[in-house]
């Protein structure tokens, strides 16, 4: 008995990493080993359904059937073997496929590299981390309100190349001409956008990047997402500054809030009221037994956020309203009846249509009494993980992800031939409210604005991503299990 469970335990663990190495590929194309080891730990709770089905029968059925077959085979293979190898050797037989199919899985997502990073230890963190206090962020009389809008997924690259993309034409004409319109911070003279840095490559990753101008890393055996969790209670956000200036503050997303810890860092930082899928049933924006993937469409959203916004303006208080699209969320993107097919790939298409709405959603907020104090940033969470992009983009191409600043009370300057990442967007997104910020820096980010070196102009990016992989003490005492983020 003691030989059939072992090797059926053996070969189903090595059948589980060779499937799901096939799985990841084709499901999510371009994946590390940071957002493997972080999404290992996130229950399924508040996925899209159709990529939990898609594991269960892609992965773990075919690793059930080969244990299965193991469990069969086992004392035949014992009994035809005891008699030319002996006892220890046969014992570590059902090992060698388990950790063929470990290095396979390790090599493939960058694991040994990630690896030799983070037995490292850097002290990047704690010598550029600033935590600015009261007196040295300074808002305007009149105070502006604030929209950030993270398109899921959302790149610069994804214009045609006599724009400087990356794709065989332009998917996204609204979101150029209205980066020519506003300011857009560039790595080129044209249409560009924040470099992808370690652990912010998806989106709790992207949205912490963005408002805390840090990186996410949980450490082993901590934890982010469990109802109440802390999430870097030692960090100062974008939330809990203008919680302190008097905003009111919501988060609006098509899905489960809860999801990667979304919910703890917004409520944790800043207060923010939560509107997701669990509301929206509630406040008339979708039937309740309604639910298309992650959650409710990019259309009811809107609609979503529309009603929000009237409600925050209504109330009187400079407000805040960051909110999530979902549509163009990998595999394939949600292709939802107002999707143009113009495109012969269904992703191109989705994302054609992300385009559209998001220009119909600003054109219906530019005209609303609130918008010419309001300042609008649009941004990508972070890059696409299509797989079906893969053969359509040059893979020296120099991917990056959107930004637009709309509304802004500063003009556009040192905006162009910029090196950047998205830490450098917390403070850029307050001098476009017109507050004055010492220093210009803020967490590990500069105010694009002041035209500041950014960490990533200063150190490179080979130099940046693996100090960002190895160990920070200075992260994990006083951001990740710090007390303190009180800012009065």
């Amino acid at each position: 008995m003691f030989t059939v469970i072992y090797a059926a335990t053996a070969l189903f663990a090595a059948a589980l990493l060779l499937s799901a190495s096939f799985w990841l590929t084709a499901t999510f194309g371009r994946v590390e080993a940071d957002q493997i080891l972080f999404q290992a730990r996130v229950p399924a709770k508040g996925a899209d359904p159709g990529l939990v089905r898609s594991f269960l029968t892609r992965c773990l059925a075919p690793a059930a059937a080969a244990a299965a077959a193991a469990g069969w085979a086992a004392p035949i293979l014992r009994r035809c073997l005891a008699v030319f190898l002996p006892q220890a050797l046969l014992f570590t037989l059902p090992l060698l496929p388990v950790a063929a199919a470990a290095v396979f899985f390790f090599q493939r997502f960058g694991f040994f590299a990630f690896g030799r990073a983070a037995a490292g230890k850097s002290a990047l963190i704690a010598g550029h981390y600033c935590r600015p206090a009261a007196g040295d962020i300074v808002f305007p009389a009149r105070k502006r309100n604030l929209l950030y809008i993270f398109l899921e997924s959302m790149e610069s690259s994804f214009t045609g190349p006599e724009a400087g993309g990356a794709l065989p034409g332009n998917v996204i004409p609204e979101l150029t001409r209205l980066a020519a319109a506003g300011i857009n911070f560039s790595h080129t003279d044209g249409l560009g956008g924040a470099a992808a840095v370690r652990h912010t490559g998806w989106t709790a990753a992207g949205m912490c990047a963005h408002h805390a101008a840090l990186p996410l890393i949980v450490p082993a055996g901590a934890q982010v997402h469990t109802p109440g969790a802390p999430f870097l209670p030692g960090a100062l956000t974008l939330g809990d500054v203008l919680a302190a200036a008097g905003y009111n503050q919501t988060l609006l997303l098509g899905s489960d809030a809860a999801y990667s810890g979304r919910a703890n860092f917004y409520t944790r930082h800043g207060r923010f009221r939560i509107l997701d899928l669990h509301t929206a049933a509630a406040d008339g924006i979708m039937e309740p037994a309604h639910r298309v993937r992650w959650g409710f469409e990019d259309e009811k959203l809107y609609a979503y956020a529309q009603k929000e916004l009237r409600r925050l303006a209504a109330a009187g208080a400079p407000f805040h309203l960051t909110m999530l699209t979902v549509d163009t969320h990998t595999p394939g993107g949600y292709l939802c009846p107002l999707c143009p097919r113009l495109w012969p790939q269904r992703y191109l298409n989705v994302l054609a249509c992300a385009d559209r709405q998001l220009a119909a959603f600003l054109r219906w907020v530019q005209a609303q009494d609130f918008a010419g104090e309001t300042t609008i940033v649009v941004v990508g969470d972070h890059l696409s993980m299509e797989p079906s992009l893969i053969p359509l983009i040059d893979k020296n191409y120099h991917r990056t992800m959107f930004n637009l600043f709309l509304g802004s009370a500063l003009p556009a300057r040192n905006h162009k031939n910029r090196l950047f990442t998205p830490f450098d967007l917390l403070p850029t997104t307050l001098a476009a409210l017109g507050v004055r910020l010492a220093g210009e820096r803020f967490g590990l980010g500069v105010n694009l604005f002041a035209g500041v070196p950014t960490l990533l102009e200063t150190y490179g990016p080979e130099a940046l991503n693996r100090s960002l992989t190895a160990r920070s003490p200075f992260y994990r005492q006083e951001l990740f299990r710090g007390q303190n983020n009180s800012f009065a």
